[in-house]
């Protein structure tokens, strides 16, 4: 695998990178495991739980325009501990929210940290490893994914053992800040983390530094929008609905509820590190759509089954095939303008993050007028919808 120079740094680097994804991952499951520990507290209905991830959401958003504007002036490697730190305190803040308001308020701040890292994280890594960009950038996504199986058992482990949804954000407040400290303190003493500048490939000069947002805005961009929003929407929708959904259909505890969303997760896992190797001999384009159309198809019927094998058979299935959407849309629209990954970032996120925010909310609305089961049943259709898109986006290659 051919690398840059000044390798050894960089994959380490690209380490802590992976690892800062992944602590924020573990936040973004939290409030899917103790959502109903959440409604119970802050005697809200079940309908009404949307309001919580709707507003880490609205933070999310927040924070990626926050990054876009500060990625071009500062520099993403740079900034990238810097919002993990600002990241850490916050969520170990959150731990001492004694009413909804201040939960609400912490988790719209934190929102715009966490999306901080990953942003940021998404684009170090693409100009860490401008070769293999596509191999790099979909373990980038599978650590994300490893967070995200671990922290329904986590968060659900506490929730059973303890019976406190709140240690979960103070542990993972803890351990965000001491990723950061044992960062710097090897920067200070190695300095591994800046083995010169990364340059870029010789075609990414024809798309210039200079590229605006209305020369990145073009339509194949707003196509991968499209696709992302609707993908998104349908991540959101099982990562916040999934375990309550389990709970209902299956009667199955906090922790037990939790495994089954982390069983998505596993499949995700899987799909993104075959994704890695696959999109080292197939385009991301074919592996998209195939992959969209196949975990639509599969979890539909495993919603609409209401059986314990057919929700974890549809939730697996839904992780493996689809899962490495957003990193190989990410990857695409990266080839095409490669030096203009800030503004790319900021317009593909806002996609994924407005997902986030619209889809979990409605589908609380869907859930009170029509119940959980159609609500689960619309969130399978976002797939299939999104997999006819995909067939029409365009391959990689610089935009000349």
């Amino acid at each position: 695998m051919a690398e840059l120079p000044g390798s050894r740094g960089r994959l380490r680097e690209t380490g802590f990178i992976y690892l800062f994804l992944l602590l924020y991952a573990f936040f973004t499951t939290i409030i899917g495991t103790t959502l109903t520990r959440l409604t119970g507290e802050f005697n809200l209905e079940l309908s009404q739980g949307g309001v919580f991830i709707a507003l880490q959401s609205i933070g999310c958003f927040i924070g990626i325009f926050v990054s876009g504007a500060l990625i071009e002036r500062f520099g993403k490697r740079a900034l990238l501990p810097v919002a993990l730190g600002a990241f850490g305190v916050l969520v170990f803040v959150v731990s001492f929210a004694s009413s909804l308001g201040m939960y609400l308020v912490m988790l719209l701040l934190a929102g715009i940290a966490g999306t901080m890292v990953d942003v940021m994280s998404n684009a170090s890594i693409a100009q860490l490893h401008v070769a293999n960009k596509g191999f790099y950038m979909n373990l980038l996504h599978c650590c994300f994914g490893i967070g995200s199986f671990f922290g329904p058992i986590y968060a659900g482990w506490i929730l059973e053992r303890f019976d406190q949804w709140r240690l979960s954000y103070l542990i993972l407040g803890v351990a965000s800040l001491a990723a950061v400290v044992v960062y710097r303190l090897l920067r200070t003493r190695e300095d591994p983390f800046q083995p010169g500048p990364v340059p870029e490939p010789a075609t990414a000069t024809k798309a210039g530094d200079g590229t605006g947002f209305g020369q990145v805005l073009t339509g194949r961009i707003l196509l991968c929008c499209l696709v992302l929003f609707l993908y998104s929407g349908h991540q959101a929708g099982v990562n916040n609905w999934l375990p309550t959904f389990s709970r209902d259909t299956l009667g199955l505890d906090a922790l037990r509820s939790g495994t089954v969303l982390s069983a998505f997760w596993l499949g995700l896992i899987v799909g993104r590190l075959s994704c890695s190797i696959l999109t080292r001999f197939v385009g991301e384009k074919p592996l998209i759509a195939a992959g969209l159309l196949l975990g639509g198809g599969l979890l539909l019927p495993g919603f609409l089954s209401r059986s314990e094998f057919g929700i974890y058979g549809g939730a697996i299935a839904a992780g493996l095939f689809a899962g490495a959407t957003i990193p190989m849309i990410l990857t695409l629209a990266y080839t095409w303008y490669p030096s203009a990954q800030g503004r790319v970032s900021t317009i593909l996120f806002s996609a994924i993050t407005g997902a986030a925010i619209v889809v979990s909310w409605f589908m609380g609305v869907v859930e009170g007028w029509f119940g959980l089961t159609a609500a689960m049943a619309m969130n399978a259709g976002f797939l299939l919808v999104s997999a006819v898109l995909a067939m029409a986006l365009p391959r990689g290659g610089v935009i000349r």
